[in-house]
């Protein structure tokens, strides 16, 4: 969680996350890498659409679509550099002027990692899905499926603290991970 807080490896704010994903007293999905990162993709998807450029698309994602759609209106330009360089709001601050560069940056040292190292990858963790029908205490799924608390809560990591000590249950019409073949 960051100060402002967003939250999870894409690190969304709430109200983004409410679009793309489930958010409530009972999940946090921005906390789910693998549902967090197709809301991620949606997000940027529907950025591109609107503002028209990934390096504007990708600013979005951490200054919002309508204040980059404001500085584009606001300095009658469509060009990064340009909005960079003459838009002046006291929220268009480092950060946001300086995602798309740090994009790029993370981008060349995935890739000269990838150059030196290989495509290895770590120990792939398995699964298989399930989608609950009735609301059903965490522990249950936990037990039926035979996975010890560690391994299911990293396939399962978005449920607040009160699923998982049971005071509240995990929803109808969720998909849960189980270890592949339970």
């Amino acid at each position: 969680y960051s100060k402002v807080g967003a939250a999870g490896l894409w690190q969304f704010m709430p109200s983004s996350a409410r679009i793309y994903m489930r958010l409530d007293e009972l999940v946090d999905d921005r906390r789910d890498p693998w549902t967090s990162t197709d809301a991620a993709a949606r997000h940027l998807r529907d950025d591109y659409t609107v503002l028209g450029s990934w390096p504007l698309a990708l600013t979005a994602y951490n200054h919002g679509r309508s204040g980059i759609a404001r500085g584009m209106e606001k300095t009658g330009s469509s060009n990064l550099p340009e909005l960079i360089a003459r838009y002046k709001h006291k929220n268009f601050g480092f950060a946001s002027r300086n995602f798309y560069a740090e994009f790029l940056a993370a981008s060349d040292v995935e890739k000269a990692y990838r150059a030196k190292a290989g495509n290895k990858t770590g120990e792939i963790l398995a699964f298989d899905t399930v989608e609950t029908k009735h609301y059903v205490p965490y522990e249950t799924l936990r037990r039926l499926c035979g996975a010890d608390d560690a391994i299911f809560r990293k396939l399962n990591p978005a449920y607040r603290p009160e699923v998982i000590e049971g005071k509240l249950y995990v929803p109808p019409g969720h998909i849960i991970r189980v270890p592949a073949g339970r």
